[in-house]
């Protein structure tokens, strides 16, 4: 197996395992910042422009490149916070559905901002909820109070995505992680 192909364990924000990836993806998302590598020395999680100057250890593989040597990490660590992405399919499933101004079950509904995005409403869990397609119409760009609409729950972020458990550690630093 090539140094690329070499498994990387990929925690969560709680750092806790979820996955694993490869080298050559590792180190892609840690570059664009999509995660930290952990420095198990330290026990840090670490962006990449930290990460190009950490010294190469005995004990760690390297890659060359045109700045010298460059550790490859081990095990990183997800920005992800378990948090779904907000997408009116996750604001219906937050919400079961069910318009959050008459109760009614709407599967073919449609996310509504609470405060419309053009007077200053977030594109965020706490401004939107799932509404009746003929509701969301009325409403407009208004907000409910304008529209005579009472919203019936309070919107908020859903709860995150359990990670798993079960990941056999593949090296030594894994085992600062894993469960098994």
């Amino acid at each position: 197996m090539n140094l690329l192909e070499q498994p990387v364990l990929v925690l969560n924000a709680h750092w806790q395992p979820v996955d694993e990836i490869n080298v050559e993806a590792a180190l892609g998302n840690l570059c664009k910042g999509a995660v930290c590598g952990i420095d198990t020395a330290t026990m840090r999680a670490v962006r990449w422009d930290e990460w190009l100057t950490l010294p190469v250890r005995d004990s760690d593989l390297a890659i060359r490149s045109i700045r010298g040597p460059v550790r490859v990490p081990r095990v990183i660590v997800a920005a992800y916070d378990g948090m779904p992405e907000v997408r009116p399919k996750t604001v219906g499933e937050r919400d079961h559905y069910r318009c959050a101004y008459t109760g009614d079950l709407c599967p073919d509904g449609t996310k509504d901002h609470v405060v419309p995005r053009s007077r200053g409403g977030g594109n965020n869990w706490e401004n939107l909820v799932w509404s009746r397609r003929d509701i969301n119409q009325r409403k407009a760009n208004r907000t409910p109070a304008e529209a005579g609409l009472k919203l019936l729950v309070k919107p908020g972020k859903p709860k995150g995505v359990k990670a798993c458990l079960r990941i056999k550690p593949r090296h030594e630093e894994w085992k600062l992680f894993t469960y098994v």
